[in-house]
């Protein structure tokens, strides 16, 4: 696996983990976690406007049970967000809106 962030460490943990693999070697020219995963938030992002992302969201959390695991030397923490119960009627107003604006033309004026 090329990369020691947050793809390629999860990827080697879950080869090992669910499939059962043993001998797995990740490559990393820098440092554990040094890239955009140790600059950036690493994060679970959902498209929450539609059934389909909000399945893919849930899965992604389930996943990310990583965490859990003792034996791994590591520090995060999985905080709130926006849910969609709270804000979906916002953001489909917000996006119709914006769709709304990009697909009906300008009116020329005299």
């Amino acid at each position: 696996i090329i990369g020691a962030g947050g793809h390629g460490l999860a990827c080697a943990y879950y080869l090992a983990q669910v499939h059962g693999i043993r001998r797995i070697a990740v490559l990393e020219k820098g440092y554990i976690g040094g890239g955009n995963t140790g600059r950036n938030t690493t994060i679970v992002r959902s498209n929450y406007l539609t059934p389909e992302g909000v399945k893919f969201y849930q899965r992604s959390v389930e996943l990310f049970r990583i965490g859990d695991d003792p034996r791994l030397n590591h520090r995060f923490a999985i905080v709130g967000g926006v849910l969609e119960d709270e804000c979906s009627a916002q953001l489909k107003s917000f996006f119709g809106a914006k769709r709304a604006a990009r697909a009906s033309p300008p009116v020329a004026r005299a």
